[in-house]
């Protein structure tokens, strides 16, 4: 446990494998396209071509970035040369929250997604049990080689990807329920404010994109490899999100029936699959959706050590957390601690009577107030460092995006939400407390 750094082996593939596996695509297809119907009706395709379009201009910001800075801190780096020392060390504490809660909520859905997956194979388990026994699992694939590790994600999205994709084209070869058309792509019939709520959770779809940014330790040439990876992430992430969500919304239909099918089922694509296809070949997507939720478990716990290791680097935590593994070249100590952290948040939301479904959406909830906050740090950030060299265009894009965060951090706040999901946005700010105490100037 001696070397003093970490190992810079991982190519352009490993690299892009860490964002896709934050984004976890089949594990987004499988839910928000259903979020996005309650809201936009039959226009969930038209918003997912927005929230393409709006992380887009957000991802412009980080890709800028990363062809000039490289660092395990990610968006601390980033910030730190765009807005100061400690609100780079702010902003890369407010993503530390932000992956260790995708770790914890990406372990209650994939037990979520395996509960279901057994269920039409008529076996039923507790959605605990298999999240925490995928936290097992992640414990050991995460302490191997990062090159392994990435490999394995990537490997895993793949297959599961490959599954949505198949059904989807079966949708469409039927003619969905009522034929191919193209309206789901207008907004005729659906409220302004109800397209920009749908755009909301097309925007959660693409969390995590920036994954790859964590990496900047250990990439080969990452100042080209990291910007390649965080471009190709979004582009084909966005064009899929488009085609499935074109493939539910025809499959459901797009009369009212329809829609409101769609908007109410807890496993779109389960129910898909069972109306196109056959009863096997659902409980084959939802365990594609389930593996997807795993590779999403891991990668964010990657990123969440890494953020740890340079947190002790600067002296800021326990210095155990800067520790490297000599045999698999990881942070291991660091990753391991996350894993026990989101192990104990699955347990708490289980005693507090939560579904698998109910803790992912209450993590993912916490975690994108968070995130919405650094993506939009960052985009301030690169105004103020890149804005006077850049043309006009280049200047509207991160204007573009931070616009487009505002709307999304209010309309997750606003109007205010009942119950627990009040206090979210308290937990944020609390965390941030924390944080300007622990990172503030010693």
């Amino acid at each position: 446990m001696s070397e003093p750094g970490l190992r810079r082996a991982l190519g352009g593939v490993e690299t892009a494998g860490m964002s896709v596996a934050i984004m976890a695509p089949t594990a987004a297809m499988a839910l928000n396209g259903a979020l996005a119907a309650s809201y936009a009706g039959p226009a969930v395709p038209l918003a997912f071509v927005l929230g393409f379009v709006t992380i887009g201009c957000v991802a412009f910001a980080f890709i800028t970035f990363a062809r000039v800075y490289a660092s395990a801190a990610s968006v601390g780096e980033f910030n730190r040369h765009g807005l100061g020392p400690f609100a780079g060390r702010l902003s890369a504490w407010a993503l530390l929250l932000v992956y260790v809660l995708f770790t914890a909520g990406s372990a209650a859905e994939f037990g979520a997604f395996a509960t279901s997956a057994l269920a039409y194979r008529g076996i039923a388990l507790s959605w605990v049990a298999l999240a925490l026994s995928a936290l097992a699992v992640c414990a050991y694939l995460g302490t191997r080689p990062m090159r392994t590790s990435s490999r394995t994600m990537l490997a895993i999205e793949a297959l599961s990807v490959a599954a949505i994709v198949v059904l989807a084209i079966v949708v469409l070869a039927h003619g969905g329920a009522h034929g191919l058309s193209a309206a789901p792509f207008s907004a005729r019939g659906t409220s302004f404010a109800g397209l920009g709520l749908a755009t909301v959770f097309a925007l959660l779809s693409f969390a995590g994109f920036e994954g790859a940014a964590a990496l900047g330790a250990e990439s080969q040439q990452p100042t080209r490899t990291i910007p390649r990876a965080i471009a190709t992430s979004v582009a084909l992430a966005g064009v899929l999100y488009v085609f499935v969500a074109y493939a539910q919304s025809i499959g459901f239909g797009l009369d009212a029936r329809g829609v409101a099918a769609f908007a109410a089922s807890p496993s779109p694509l389960g129910d898909l699959a069972v109306r196109y296809a056959t009863v096997p070949v659902a409980a084959l997507v939802m365990g594609g959706a389930a593996i997807s939720a795993f590779a999403a478990t891991v990668a964010p716990a990657i990123g969440a050590a890494r953020l740890l290791f340079t947190f002790a680097g600067d002296a800021r935590v326990s210095g155990r957390f800067a520790v490297v593994d000599a045999r698999s070249g990881t942070p291991a100590f660091a990753y391991l601690v996350v894993l026990a952290i989101g192990a104990a948040i699955v347990i708490g939301c289980a005693l507090g009577g939560m579904s698998g479904t109910d803790a992912f959406a209450a993590a993912g909830t916490v975690a994108v107030l968070s995130l919405v906050l650094v993506y939009g740090a960052v985009q301030v950030a690169a105004l103020r460092l890149f804005g006077a060299r850049w043309r006009p265009l280049e200047r509207a894009i991160p204007v573009v995006a931070l616009i487009s965060l505002v709307a999304t951090f209010l309309a997750t706040v606003f109007p205010v939400p009942h119950g627990l999901a009040a206090l979210y946005p308290y937990l944020v700010l609390a965390w941030l407390g924390i944080g300007t105490l622990v990172l503030r100037n010693r």
